[in-house]
């Protein structure tokens, strides 16, 4: 069973491609510890998750602790991730208008990479 949507499975390439630099040494480390062939792994981050086994993906995001709630876009929430909520938590009405004004902007663009 192979992951389908593009789309998706770029997005969680990269939250796994993040999430190994900043948990261990190295991908030869994680492939050891979580006992997946080094050269599964490093094909998985190069071509994308979409052409690796779904039992693979599932054992890296497990050993990564990227969770996933049905067909939401996979999240870890980090150090980083919690500052940058903070500072959108303490924007005014105009600040979170800007800021939402430029995220549709940006979504928009990546969108149209992935059709």
């Amino acid at each position: 069973m192979k992951i389908e949507n593009q789309a998706y499975c770029a997005q969680l390439t990269e939250l796994i491609k993040e999430n190994i630099e900043n948990q261990y040494k190295n991908i030869h480390q994680f492939s050891t510890t979580i006992d997946i062939p080094y050269t599964t792994l490093v094909s998985a981050l190069k071509n994308g998750v979409s052409g690796t086994g779904f039992q693979t993906v599932l054992t890296i995001c497990k050993a990564l602790k990227i969770q996933n709630t049905k067909n939401c876009n996979p999240l870890l929430v980090n150090a980083q991730k919690l500052l940058d909520i903070e500072k959108l938590l303490t924007l005014d009405t105009q600040g979170i208008e800007n800021v939402l004004k430029l995220l549709e902007m940006e979504y928009n663009r990546c969108i149209k990479d992935y059709e």
